[in-house]
């Protein structure tokens, strides 16, 4: 008891970094985050699906080209015409409402799912191509 008295600072630390570990741990189950170079790989050589999630709003002001803008409480509808044999790249504004979507198409049976790094904004600094509507 006198050692952890002691040493407060110490295990202090050791808790924030283990609860740390946790929160990260657990936010990569909603799927790998991918760098816009990656994202482009898959779709060029793995024919990946791109679901922007984003509002319609936002995606006719700019998106990556062959993006299907589908909002998250469309996905259980809209993604039954998509083979879960290929990978999906699932993106968002920043990549937070992505993983979200990529836990609800994980639940629906994809098995490749994978979240862009940044979202947009990461598309955008990469110098990569947008389409706009």
């Amino acid at each position: 008891m006198n050692f952890l008295i002691d040493n407060i600072l110490v295990v202090a630390v050791a808790v924030l970094s283990g609860a740390a570990l946790l929160i990260t741990s657990l936010r990569g189950r909603a799927g790998a985050g991918v760098t816009p170079a990656e994202a482009t790989r898959l779709v060029n050589q793995r024919h990946a699906v791109l679901i922007d999630v984003r509002a319609p709003e936002d995606f006719a002001k700019g998106h990556i080209p062959q993006a299907r803008n589908i909002q998250p409480a469309d996905l259980e509808q809209k993604t039954t015409s998509i083979s879960k044999d290929k990978p999906l790249v699932v993106i968002c504004g920043s990549g937070r409402d992505a993983a979200k979507a990529a836990l609800t198409l994980r639940a629906k049976g994809f098995n490749e799912v994978v979240v862009l790094a940044g979202g947009m904004g990461g598309w955008h600094q990469a110098g990569l191509p947008v389409a706009k509507n």
